[in-house]
């Protein structure tokens, strides 16, 4: 049985839904192709094909980096809706993938619901204040279904704890944050 044979078996779930990265227009159809490939890494994983699978996550990962950059730069990002600390202390949930805006690019990580974020900082995940993850600037949510619980998110976050694998490009902090609320469940 051929790859492509694969995809096309009965016994292949591949979803027609993925859960939505963005909660921004999809008006050239990115977000949706960024979808697809999250669902075809998953997909890949759990039929058994775990180095394809990583190939096709490390690729997704490189263009989630471009994208990161990208929106950072935008002037886009003045229309998300932003909070101030005391104010996400209010309205964030925990297991919320949180972000906020530096120079160049966007710093994400996990909430926990007791005013900390587990994040990549300095280079390893680290469980940092909300206020020192904003770092004087104002906090956004990133938007879209989770796969997990609240809990699970958070357990998934703590699991990684004092991690040392960071890499701008192919496991950053946004990768960290979307891990812990998309990523594939490890036996």
């Amino acid at each position: 049985m051929g790859l492509f044979d694969l995809f096309l078996s009965k016994e292949t779930y591949i979803p027609t839904t993925v859960p939505s990265r963005r909660n921004i227009p999809d008006i050239d159809g990115k977000k949706e192709r960024r979808e697809s490939s999250r669902a075809i890494e998953r997909t890949l994983k759990n039929v058994g094909l775990e180095k394809i699978g990583k190939a096709v996550e490390v690729v997704n990962n490189v263009g989630d980096s471009l994208e990161n950059v990208n929106e950072a730069t935008s002037i886009l990002r003045f229309f998300k809706r932003k909070m101030s600390v005391d104010e996400a202390k209010h309205i964030l949930k925990k297991g919320d993938h949180v972000g906020v805006h530096r120079s160049v690019y966007s710093h994400h990580g996990i909430y926990d619901g007791d005013g900390w974020v587990y994040e990549y900082n300095e280079g390893s995940i680290r469980i940092n204040s909300l206020e020192d993850f904003a770092d004087g600037s104002d906090i956004y949510r990133v938007e879209y279904d989770a796969v997990y619980t609240k809990d699970e998110i958070v357990d998934r976050a703590r699991s990684r704890l004092f991690e040392e694998d960071y890499n701008v490009v192919i496991n950053n902090c946004e990768h960290f944050a979307v891990w812990c609320r998309l990523g594939e469940k490890s036996e």
